[in-house]
């Protein structure tokens, strides 16, 4: 039974844990004014050092409204990171694939803002194309991408960093109007039902949605991917197939993308998902204090994989349960959601290499 209390045991540990960290840097900070430090020691402890204020003053706005909303100190704290000094590339697709709209295409539109200020768009958002960005948050997909591209006037193909100035502008308002809400026109009017709400006899459903998320099609394995999907043994329901992915992408690909996976592959089932939050705050404080793009990979790679095990367990449980007490989620809509978490996954995979491992499924 769930206490009707918080666990103030567990909190107590993690904000002592926190004020360590917190002393450490202090420590580092007076040391570094009283005797001085080199460009690159400086730099590493001003930007520990701005993430944790920013962190700190999203964590006082939250609770002045309600309750600590952990989504926007982790946003404060990313964006932080992002704008400290030279704007990666790799980086900011990471941290925009990672967050919703409302806090990915503000982030955006500061990143373009102050790269068009130092004459560093180019360096800031690569060659890519400007539908590949305004696809990247969470819940957005390439057809409304292009639609919102178009709404604003703006050539969805052309790459980004090669926009004319007033195209800029109308990005930057583009991407401020639509953080909390779509234009009118983009709202979805409602879709066809596409298997029944509990998922039975829609695995078909579920693997569209996983080769759907393999984006974009001329870098990931989607031919091979679709391929897989057509061959015999897959299991009939949404439920079935979405945990097959799963254990496909814990098993195969998690190893390729994280070098610290032995951590996770001893504990009992019932702590992985657990386990995998505690690993990806590990690397999480890995990112926020190196530009090293292998720790980029990990810790977005076990962002999709935490966010796909939730759903898929979640989707178990509802389908053991009278389809009254589901309450607001729905087998098969999670087990959709799975799938592309994992979809995502694979699409950080060499295409070569990606379509070797697919030979692993059935």
């Amino acid at each position: 039974m769930a206490r009707p209390y918080p666990d103030l045991d567990e909190i107590a540990e993690r904000f002592d844990a926190l004020y360590t960290d917190l002393t450490t840097l202090q420590r580092a900070l007076i040391d570094a004014t009283r005797n001085g430090v080199d460009r690159s020691q400086a730099r590493g402890l001003a930007r520990r050092a701005e993430v944790h204020l920013a962190a700190a003053r999203a964590a006082d706005n939250a609770l002045g409204v309600t309750v600590l909303n952990a989504r926007a100190v982790e946003a404060a704290a990313l964006r932080a990171r992002i704008l400290d000094g030279h704007i990666d590339e790799h980086l900011l697709s990471a941290v925009l694939s990672a967050q919703t709209r409302s806090y990915a295409y503000p982030l955006l539109a500061d990143v373009i803002d102050r790269a068009r200020d130092d004459k560093q768009l180019i360096d800031a958002v690569g060659g890519r194309e400007l539908a590949e960005y305004l696809a990247m948050p969470r819940g957005l997909g390439t057809h409304t991408a292009h639609r919102l591209a178009e709404h604003y006037g703006l050539n969805p193909q052309a790459p980004l960093a090669r926009l004319s100035d007033d195209d800029l502008d109308r990005l930057d308002q583009a991407l401020r109007d639509s953080a909390d809400a779509l234009p009118e026109q983009l709202r979805p009017r409602g879709r066809a039902v596409q298997g029944p709400p509990n998922g039975i006899g829609a695995g078909r459903v579920v693997l569209d949605a996983w080769i759907a998320a393999l984006t974009p099609p001329s870098k990931a394995a989607r031919e091979a991917a679709a391929r897989v999907s057509r061959r015999d043994g897959w299991p009939p329901d949404a439920v079935d197939v979405a945990q097959r992915l799963l254990t496909f992408s814990l098993d195969v690909l998690a190893p390729v993308l994280i070098p610290t996976w032995d951590r996770i592959l001893g504990v009992d089932a019932s702590d992985r998902i657990a386990t995998m939050r505690a690993e990806q705050t590990a690397w999480r404080d890995s990112l926020l204090s190196t530009d090293d793009e292998g720790t980029e990979v990990a810790w977005y790679a076990l962002d999709r994989l935490i966010a796909g095990a939730t759903a898929a367990d979640r989707a178990q449980r509802l389908a053991e349960l009278p389809e009254g007490q589901w309450g607001s989620g729905q087998p098969l809509a999670l087990s959709r959601t799975v799938a592309r978490r994992c979809g995502e996954v694979l699409a950080m995979i060499d295409r070569d290499a990606a379509e070797d491992l697919l030979g692993q499924l059935p």
